[in-house]
């Protein structure tokens, strides 16, 4: 018996190394295909827009909003092949990159625009904003970017509200809603969306906290691991449209007759209600500034979103300027209006058509204002 005992042992030892020998090559071989994948995607993909709006690390908590944007922070990103820089003042406002005097600053009137990162301006630098390009334009005005990415309406009006209680010298204000999730998703942000260590926007984790910082890591300095991760929360989300179709007529019921009811604006109309009452308190006209969907623009998605806000704000007494039109004309013309680019937005072209209508609107409200005060002007 113990020398068949003794024989067993080394047949064990050995099978074990064998097994050893195997995982490690199957680990070693994996590691270097990864790399070789990481290097490959480095090498072919440099130029292309890696980083999204909830991966810049550029927001800060904020206890009211959920997030704003660092204050007096600098980056830059690499956006289709050439540098943003990214600034923001000692408020979290985004700036342009330069210490130079601004064409602005003896400018008597001041315009403030709110929104999302439409218009913060992400993939274009500051002085290409439709903000800055406002602020540029002939007679020059004061302009503050209150843009932060990832905002929802609720977000967006009430950082508009501290804003205009803060400032007494705001002479118009401009509220841009995204047509897609400004609507569709809740005004209010979603408690599990917190800004991390790093300044990124993520989603809260039953995970140990260690594994969702690792995951953070990995993303931000991975291409690999950035992509991969796009492609799962593609594969999640073409999942939950999936079954969401089959129950909501049209697809999206933001461009369904039969579902887009007023009860789906009922939040909506409170947030915005809520910012006219205070705006019109102080005297200062609050433009709704509707922005579209890229396939409403390029593709075959309708304009009914579009007509029930337009409804609703004038309904609480706000004008509205409607950028489909402008913007669907722009690509007509074969101007890229976007960039083609991981969630892409507005293009520099897309700004200077946006800056267009809004000189329009100015123009006609500086005239209407020394007519009637300040009665506010309903853009067509």
């Amino acid at each position: 018996m113990k020398a068949m005992s003794a024989m067993a042992d080394p047949e064990m030892e050995r099978g074990r190394f064998s097994r050893l020998r195997t995982a490690t090559v199957f680990l070693a071989s994996l590691l270097a295909a990864l790399l070789v994948c990481e290097i490959t995607l480095r090498l072919a993909l440099r130029g292309d827009n890696l980083y999204t709006t909830a991966t810049l690390g550029v927001f800060a908590p904020d206890p009211e909003l959920g997030w704003s944007n660092k204050r007096d922070f600098r980056t830059s990103i690499k956006w289709g092949g050439r540098t943003v820089v990214i600034r923001t003042d000692a408020r979290g406002n985004r700036i342009p990159d330069s210490s130079g005097p601004r064409a602005d600053a003896q400018s008597t009137e001041s315009v403030v625009f709110a929104g999302d990162s439409y218009v913060f301006g992400y993939e274009v630098s500051a002085e290409e904003t439709f903000v800055e390009l406002v602020g540029r334009s002939s007679p020059p005005r004061r302009v503050v970017n209150l843009g932060v990415g990832g905002y929802g309406l609720g977000q967006s009006c009430r950082r508009l509200e501290r804003f205009l209680a803060e400032e007494p010298d705001v002479t118009r204000a401009y509220l841009a809603i995204y047509l897609g999730n400004d609507i569709e998703d809740s005004v209010t942000p979603p408690k599990t969306l917190q800004v991390d260590r790093y300044g990124y926007l993520r989603s809260v984790s039953p995970r140990p906290s260690w594994l969702v910082d690792a995951r953070s890591f990995a993303v931000h300095h991975s291409r690999l691991a950035f992509y991969l991760g796009a492609a799962w929360r593609r594969i999640r989300s073409s999942i939950s449209h999936d079954s969401s179709a089959s129950s909501e007529p049209g697809n999206r019921w933001i461009y369904s007759e039969a579902s887009f009811s007023p009860e789906r604006l009922r939040e909506h109309r409170r947030a915005l209600g809520h910012l006219a009452e205070a705006a019109r308190a102080r005297g200062i006209p609050v433009t709704v500034l509707l922005i579209p969907e890229k396939d409403q623009v390029y593709g075959k998605l309708g304009d009914l979103p579009n007509r029930r806000l337009s409804t609703m704000a004038s309904d609480l007494g706000m004008p509205v300027i409607d950028l489909l039109p402008p913007l669907r004309a722009a690509a007509q013309e074969h101007r890229i209006v976007w960039h083609d680019t991981v969630r892409g937005h507005l293009s520099a072209e897309g700004h200077r058509v946006v800056a267009n209508a809004l000189q329009a609107d100015l123009g006609a409200g500086s005239s209407q204002t020394r007519r009637h005060g300040n009665s506010p002007i309903h853009a067509r």
